[in-house]
């Protein structure tokens, strides 16, 4: 075969370009090793800056169809310094275009809520369609419960 080489050049040139380009894909990462699959986000003004809540899916290798959510959150002056703290925390980037809604307590509510949302859609393309909702208690606790509720349901008949 290879003293024919030169009359099957293309076949030569196909086995070179699978030999060089096929691994390429193959030792590449994952999408969830390097993002966050954010469904819910949390925004909670303190005394002393904020706090920004994100509900992240889980992926499970089981058989069922089944979602597990988890609630990360971090703390910072300003949603910036609260992104990057808990891009770090975590080592992973948040991914927010999955973003179904997002939750707001009374503080960001009276005066905080158009700039807030206007950062993250901003810089980090949430969708149009996300419902915000707001409540008196922490945007965290709400995320917190809403986790659990879905974390326990099943489709199991």
């Amino acid at each position: 075969m290879f003293k024919n080489w030169r009359t099957n050049k293309v076949y030569v040139i196909i086995m070179l370009i699978v030999i060089f380009l096929m691994p390429i894909p193959l030792a590449q990462d994952n999408v969830y090793s390097t993002h966050l699959i954010c469904v819910g986000l949390g925004i909670d003004k303190l005394d002393q800056g904020y706090e920004v809540s994100v509900q992240v899916v889980v992926p499970e290798e089981v058989s069922l169809f089944k979602q597990k959510l988890q609630v990360y959150s971090a703390r910072g002056n300003n949603m910036q310094d609260c992104v990057a703290n808990l891009s770090s925390h975590l080592g992973k980037e948040l991914g927010l275009a999955h973003c179904s809604h997002v939750v707001v307590n009374k503080e960001v509510l009276d005066g905080y809520l158009i700039e807030n949302l206007d950062f993250f859609m901003r810089s980090y393309q949430i969708d149009f369609n996300c419902a915000v909702c707001a409540t008196d208690k922490t945007a965290k606790d709400i995320l917190l419960l809403s986790g659990e509720l879905n974390n326990n349901q099943g489709f199991d008949i």
